[in-house]
């Protein structure tokens, strides 16, 4: 069409000009059709469409085909079609002056319903040119030859309603544009561009028209005019009409460098639901055969119809409404920041609309308007008892979660669960104890012990944040308050201590020797709990027996929070062999066996633990003792019902140690320990990991029974050496070794060693 308006004051109030190349006409520089610039044999077989499948690198789809539209790199086509999508099963209606239906790179795409809307028994002869132009950006086939649309595999309903005049520019009549919007929305067409633009609000049928077409769930694309205007023209001006809000998207132009094409209308009143799409110098379809190169609105629109295409394919549950808020939120900003009055929401950026949306939570529930789980807040921590347990689980690997869009996207929940981690922790043995202890005799035979941190060990960062104001006054640690009973019992109240503080004879059966951790291998109960307070009471019994009884309670802060309940009992047995037994019960507040998991692994679970301890020593000779102990543990576990890990087994774990103890001379000691770690011997839950998601959006589960125990068993050595060399100066040495650290299988053999001596000022 030629470049210009031509004057016809009746035919604007009544109907709307074709708004292509800059300054209002249509057809471009020309093409020859070539033939040229193919590719398909230069990549692989095209994949269904599947936004979780693994996609197909999206430089196979770089062609010749594709660069001959610089508008599709533009808009980043590319990475929609490396997941499958290309249009297919998706019709957009396109009203406008006809369609070449012999063309080679739109025959296969013209769906038989098409219809010259003003004459049915008319062909759908493009005597314009503009139809076909525009149905070739959107859906011009990828055949190798010339180039392709958009959506290279959407249906085209062509549907013709311009006013056969025979020689353009040719004019289009609201009457005519009212039954083209209705017989689109009659055709069950996706999506209606109109790439036509006029001076004149829409006549009432056809705003009745375009109002229907939003109430059935049809995005109604408009180009914004090559008026070169502040505001775009009607339709894209209706853009905000109540009925249409949402549903009607105005389209400008923007020329290979995103800047708005000389010609092109600006987003103005409209600025709210419009976009800028590549306008400028487009290479598509020419009636006749081959391709040409035009520039205008009406063809940044059609780029935008292939997007709603592409995006409507790949993700099936979306709505019209919900596609038309995905484009606008994902569009790249330019201009002013923010929504402006030129670009709109922003250039077209495909690539971003079918990347995830807002925050990705993982699906809980049946559907997904049921329980959904923040991916980043999800997360299981394994205790040390667990090893590497459900490491390898492979349907964690293939999990979803979905967008703010409810679309689905695969994650990899493997990476949130977290194995402990495994450490010989040298820096804690060879360190130097911080705290000043202070000893107290009271009246009526009760005694005090306070400990203090000293300020050199506040300085260094371990000390409690409320006490690092106050450099050189010392932090209180805790409290040791022995009351007597009777004869024959002590009253015990702690606070600020480890659960270690109850009272229990397994802790004691390596004769004092100086293992360095020799609580976690005969004392397990106490290790998930944090600092706390807590009441003993030790009663003596005849022949050398004791009986113990005591709770204590850890307020935790982030974790470690729970109680422990704990009877202990030991005798001797002769001069030689004392035994002892102990039973603890273990209540978490917030995990199970110092494991914590939170999101859609069940967000503070509970556990309750029952620890039935053995131990017992007896002495070879007055200077040798042979030690060893046994725990073992049962756990039942709550994790909430909606949680992915749930219907957990009585979860069993033990513990055992064995070692000697040699006294050379007096103050001296040497020692040789054996044993394994708290560590879980059987484990089974149900995993549930939502895998995929239907077109009515109820979510795919994969369950099955898991194995939650490690693969291997570690197995700790320890030699340990200590000399009180005077009543002041003591010497330690250690040699440590440990096999399949973390009951891990795969974990190399760790070794360690170390020197300490200390003098007391």
């Amino acid at each position: 069409m030629a470049g210009h308006r031509r004057a016809a004051p009746l035919l604007l109030c009544l109907g709307l000009w074709l708004a292509a190349c800059a300054g209002g006409g249509s057809g471009g520089s020309g093409g020859t059709g070539s033939g040229e610039g193919g590719g398909l044999s230069e990549v692989v077989e095209l994949s269904d469409p599947d936004p979780l499948a693994d996609p197909q690198p999206a430089a196979d789809f770089l062609t010749g085909e594709f660069a001959a539209n610089w508008g599709l790199a533009s808009i980043g086509a590319e990475q929609a079609y490396a997941q499958g999508a290309y249009g297919s099963g998706i019709t957009v209606a396109v009203v406008d002056s006809g369609i070449d239906t012999d063309h080679p790179d739109l025959d296969d795409n013209i769906s038989p319903n098409s219809i010259d809307i003003v004459d049915p028994g008319m062909t759908l002869v493009d005597e314009d040119g503009h139809g076909t132009a525009v149905a070739g950006v959107i859906a011009a086939e990828r055949n190798d030859t010339d180039t392709h649309g958009v959506a290279f595999g959407a249906t085209i309903l062509a549907i013709r309603a311009d006013d056969h005049c025979g020689t353009p520019p040719c004019v289009l009549y609201y009457s005519d544009l009212a039954r083209a919007v209705d017989y689109a929305v009659d055709s069950e067409a996706h999506v209606v561009n109109m790439s036509l633009a006029g001076d004149s609000p829409p006549s009432a049928p056809l705003q009745t028209a375009l109002e229907r077409a939003a109430a059935s769930g049809v995005v109604i694309v408009a180009s914004a005019g090559n008026s070169k205007s502040r505001d775009p023209e009607y339709p894209a001006a209706s853009a905000t009409d109540p009925g249409l809000a949402g549903l009607l998207l105005a389209v400008a132009a923007v020329d290979d460098k995103d800047k708005i094409a000389k010609f092109s209308s600006r987003c103005g009143t409209a600025q709210n639901y419009c976009l800028a799409a590549p306008g400028v110098d487009i290479v598509t379809a020419q009636a006749g055969g081959g391709t040409t190169t035009v520039s205008g609105t009406s063809f940044s629109a059609p780029h935008v119809s292939g997007a709603i295409a592409l995006l409507l394919q790949l993700f099936p549950n979306l709505t019209a409404k919900e596609v038309v808020q995905i484009l606008l939120a994902s569009a790249t900003d330019v201009g002013p920041p923010g929504v402006d009055q030129i670009y709109g929401h922003g250039l077209l950026d495909l690539d971003t609309a079918a990347a995830p949306l807002g925050t990705l939570a993982v699906p809980l529930g049946a559907s997904s308007s049921g329980a959904l789980s923040d991916l980043d807040a999800t997360s299981l921590a394994l205790g040390p008892a667990f090893g590497d347990a459900l490491a390898g689980q492979a349907s964690l690997a293939r999990a979803i979660a979905l967008d703010d869009f409810d679309r689905p996207y695969r994650v990899d929940l493997r990476s949130a669960v977290q194995a402990s981690e495994p450490s010989l922790d040298l820096d804690d043995l060879l360190a130097f104890d911080q705290t000043r202890r202070q000893a107290l005799s009271l009246p009526g035979g009760y005694r005090a012990t306070l400990a203090f941190e000293e300020p050199a060990a506040r300085a260094s960062g371990l000390g409690d944040a409320e006490t690092l104001d106050r450099p050189g006054v010392p932090a209180f640690r805790s409290l040791d308050l022995v009351a007597p009973v009777a004869e024959t019992g002590r009253l015990r109240l702690g606070h600020g201590t480890t659960a270690a503080w109850l009272p229990g004879f397994t802790s004691e059966a390596s004769g004092g020797a100086p293992f360095w951790r020799a609580g976690e291998l005969l004392d397990a109960s106490s290790l998930p709990l944090a600092d706390g307070t807590g009441v003993a009471l030790d009663l003596d019994l005849p022949a050398g027996s004791g009986l113990s009884l005591g709770w204590f309670d850890s307020p935790g802060d982030e974790v470690g929070r729970g109680s422990l309940g704990r009877v202990a009992l030991h005798g001797r047995l002769g001069p030689s062999l004392e035994l002892g037994a102990a039973a603890s019960f273990l209540d978490e507040s917030d995990g199970f066996l110092g494991s914590q998991s939170d999101g859609a692994f069940g967000a503070d679970p509970s556990a309750r633990s029952l620890f039935v301890s053995l131990s017992g020593r007896l002495a070879l000779s007055p200077g040798i003792d042979l030690f060893g102990g046994y725990t073992l543990a049962g756990t039942r576990l709550d994790t909430g019902s909606d949680a992915l890990l749930g219907r957990w087994d009585t979860v069993l774990a033990d513990a055992f140690a064995a070692g000697i103890v040699w006294r050379p001379v007096t103050g001296e000691r040497l020692g040789l320990m054996i044993g394994q770690p708290l560590r879980v011997f059987r484990a089974g839950a149900d995993l549930r990991v939502p895998t995929a998601m239907n077109a009515d959006e109820t979510i795919v589960w994969s369950e099955q029974r898991v194995d939650a125990t490690p693969s291997g068993r570690e197995i700790d050595l320890q030699l340990a050496y200590d000399r009180a060399v005077s009543p002041r100066f003591d010497l330690g040495a250690w040699f440590l070794g440990r096999l399949e650290p973390g009951h891990d299988r795969a974990a190399e053999p760790d070794f360690g060693a170390g020197v300490k001596a200390s003098l007391t000022f």
